[in-house]
């Protein structure tokens, strides 16, 4: 994954007058691996802190400086981001809106992609839905299919589409983000879940939906462990272990098959149960 910057950022109107701070903020967003190509995307203070070593006391003062210049928006409670003139560097095209248009409908319970609507209305023809409409009106985007095992009725507490998948032997994901790193790019909730619904056995529960509290967790774990191949490894380690397959219970396990949700959590021992599969701890 890569982004475009402009030679002329540096005198920029707009980005000259900022502190040197925000300026490398500013930067930090456009590079960030969080980031996408619309400008629009998830990201953390707690991922901006670790990965940008800015001092917390320091932040809100640049971010204050990147919205007063109209340069970026934060909406802090969905912790959502829009770099707002990020789309017109990183390319153009058909496939670039509809990576665009998407991304707005997983963001859509953000007033953030009402502004950058307004910002790019050619983006805004694209949508299936209008911003106005509830999350639980909405349906597959195009790709998953057009049977009605393709459409889900999502509940009121917004729980966001990730794809129908049919349960088979092959574990095939109806739409599979990893198809199209462009769309989905590595680190993504969505490459992650599309992963762990490859790669699993299938006795694990697959993932058809992702919720914001398991975004939310999913995100915080790909930034501790953000390299793809370490998540590929942890999955496939799963089918090495009875245990984990739910093959093998007892003590007090009874019933018990790991899936995404279980992974992304600590044991009893304060330790990540993605990091101790990925070690190997469960095999036998």
């Amino acid at each position: 994954m890569y982004r475009t910057i402009e030679a002329t950022l540096w005198i920029d109107g707009k980005v000259a007058p900022l502190s040197s701070l925000a300026r490398y903020l500013f930067v930090y967003l456009i590079t960030s691996p969080h980031s996408h190509l619309s400008g629009l995307y998830y990201l953390s203070d707690a991922a901006i802190l670790r990965e940008t070593r800015i001092p917390a006391r320091n932040l809100p003062a640049a971010w204050r400086e990147l919205e007063g210049a109209g340069l970026a928006l934060r909406d802090g409670e969905r912790e959502v981001v829009f770099v707002r003139r990020m789309l017109r560097y990183q390319g153009k095209g058909p496939r670039v809106m509809t990576s665009c248009a998407r991304q707005v409908e997983t963001l859509a319970d953000s007033p953030l992609s009402k502004e950058f609507v307004e910002t790019y209305p050619d983006v805004k023809k694209l949508l299936k839905y209008t911003l106005s409409d509830r999350v639980s009106d909405r349906v597959c985007p195009p790709g998953a299919g057009a049977g009605a095992g393709n459409r889900i009725e999502l509940p009121e507490d917004r729980e966001l589409l990730v794809r129908v998948r049919a349960r088979t032997p092959s574990r095939t994901v109806g739409f599979d983000p990893a198809a199209d790193p462009a769309l989905y790019p590595w680190p993504s909730v969505e490459r992650l879940v599309a992963a762990y619904n490859r790669l699993t056995p299938d006795e694990c529960p697959a993932v058809q939906a992702i919720s914001d509290g398991r975004r939310k967790k999913a995100r915080d774990y790909l930034a501790r462990f953000p390299d793809e191949s370490w998540w590929e490894r942890t999955f496939a380690e799963i089918a090495k272990s009875p245990f984990l397959r739910g093959l093998r219970n007892g003590n007090g396990h009874e019933g018990f098959t790991a899936d995404l949700d279980w992974l992304l959590q600590k044991g009893k021992d304060g330790v990540e149960n993605c990091l101790k599969t990925w070690e190997g701890k469960y095999r036998g």
